[in-house]
């Protein structure tokens, strides 16, 4: 492996572990009586205020005293979402320390697990503090599954689009041609034909692999966040079918099942002729999977959740189509051409790359909209961005798009005016413009990885806006 690649993994694997606990869960913006406070003999109302909103099937609230730990009987608030409540009974309080000790599930997925010393002045000094009811290694479990689940449906996206938009036009129209010699698709297609087709096997398996991603990240996903919750695999049932991130997570299992056996069956006999089908419905599938993540995130959790939740998918599909479909520049169009006489070389990548720098484009111009509009939905004031780790995640992730954007930039206005120009003009001396593409596009996929870490995070941290 060359050492851009070892990089990417080191930067990849850095990331995702190093989503813990303390960023992945959402914090408690209230709660009633307030740490500290004296609890009178009688019956006392408690209340915790959460920066999210709170599932009611997953809550767990405790009494922590010296000799005895009891479960209280909490619910979700049914106006607000975001507060449980619950009822110390009357007598149950002892002399000296207690802690209020939760855990609950957020509609989005994340698990709040904490507690709050009661007792008076006793607070004040060296308490030994309950252990959380929350699994840190479950938390960092359904970061980098989440994160799996991205990178396979980013990947099936973009390579399915670059092999029937871009790869595939540019091969069957024959290319850029000189101008004034005819344009002989035909005899192109014929010469071509041998350096085309590998891409096809390789392609195929890089779309196994990323849908087995897919999957095998959905289902580490719903066993981190039992693992998480510690409520036992034997709870999947009710996770899933009962709450909305369990939903999520079933809708983006089943899209990749599907995905799966379209790829599966497309190798059979019956569906010789019918790839575009095939690449067509593994496609609509990876759409589906950025929905049901978009739906079941942090987009349906404030107001307007409709058009935040349509903006968020708009931006993933945008993402998956660029940042997926530089791997598909890689192998349906950069490999073939290096398999191709100078000549047809110039032809095929020109056609190619002029057709990706315009879908580049629009996938940027909508890139910019909605991530703005986003941005103002989940971040309150500028000084949040440096005073969060939400807005940190956000500045870095920034910073990797503006990086991406010279190099998109840099192959838009240097390397395809310069291929096409060479092209039309049947310049066959320009021989490096393949190199030359390929190291940008190399860099441009180790600042993509990288950005996708960072979306990562920014999905496993709360809004600065909660």
């Amino acid at each position: 492996m060359r050492w851009w690649g070892r990089v990417a993994i080191a930067v990849c694997l850095a990331i995702a572990c190093g989503v813990s606990p303390a960023f992945a869960a959402s914090s408690v913006i209230g709660i009633t009586p307030p740490a500290g406070a004296v609890l009178s003999a009688g019956a006392v109302p408690v209340r915790v205020t959460f920066a999210t909103n709170i599932d009611a099937h997953f809550v767990h609230l405790e009494l922590v005293q010296s000799d005895s730990v009891t479960t209280l009987a909490a619910v979700r608030d049914p106006v607000n979402p975001q507060v449980l409540d619950a009822r110390i009974p009357a007598g149950l309080r002892r002399p000296g320390v207690s802690w209020l000790r939760w855990r609950v599930l957020g509609s989005n997925g994340h698990v709040e697990a904490g507690n709050v010393c009661l007792g008076g002045p006793e607070c004040t000094a060296p308490v030994a503090e309950p252990a959380r009811l929350g699994q840190p290694l479950g938390a960092i479990l359904a970061g980098i599954a989440r994160w799996a689940v991205l990178v396979g449906v980013t990947l099936i996206l973009g390579l399915v689009v670059v092999r029937r938009l871009i790869a595939s036009r540019a091969w069957s129209s024959g290319g850029v041609h000189p101008i004034g010699r005819p344009a002989d698709r035909e005899a192109f297609q014929a010469r071509t034909h041998a350096a085309v087709q590998p891409s096809a096997s390789v392609l195929g398996w890089i779309l196994a692999g990323a849908i087995g991603t897919w999957c095998v990240g959905a289902l580490l996903w719903v066993i981190g966040i039992t693992w998480w919750l510690q409520i036992g695999v034997g709870a999947i049932p009710e996770l899933v079918f009962r709450t909305r991130v369990g939903a999520e997570i079933l809708a983006v299992g089943v899209a990749g099942l599907v995905a799966g056996v379209c790829l599966v069956a497309g190798r059979s006999a019956v569906w010789v002729g019918r790839t575009p089908v095939r690449d067509a419905l593994i496609g609509i599938c990876a759409v589906i999977g950025v929905c049901a993540m978009s739906w079941g995130g942090h987009a349906a959790d404030g107001t307007d959740v409709v058009i935040n939740a349509c903006a968020d998918a708009l931006h993933g599909i945008a993402s998956a189509l660029w940042l997926g479909g530089l791997v598909g520049l890689v192998v349906c169009v950069i490999g073939p051409a290096r398999r191709m006489i100078p000549e047809d070389r110039l032809r095929f990548l020109s056609a190619a790359v002029v057709s990706f720098s315009s879908l580049a484009i629009g996938c940027v111009s909508v890139l910019i909209a909605t991530g703005t509009y986003r941005a103002l939905a989940e971040v309150a004031q500028l000084g949040d961005l440096v005073s969060t780790g939400y807005g940190i995640a956000l500045l870095v992730k920034l910073g990797l798009f503006g990086l991406l954007l010279c190099f998109g930039a840099y192959n838009r206005l240097i390397i395809h005016p310069r291929l096409e120009r060479a092209a039309l003009a049947g310049d066959t001396h320009f021989l490096g413009a393949d190199d030359a593409l390929m190291r940008t596009v190399r860099w441009e996929i180790v600042c993509a990885v990288a950005m996708l870490c960072a979306v990562a995070v920014l999905l496993a941290l709360t809004p600065a806006v909660a």
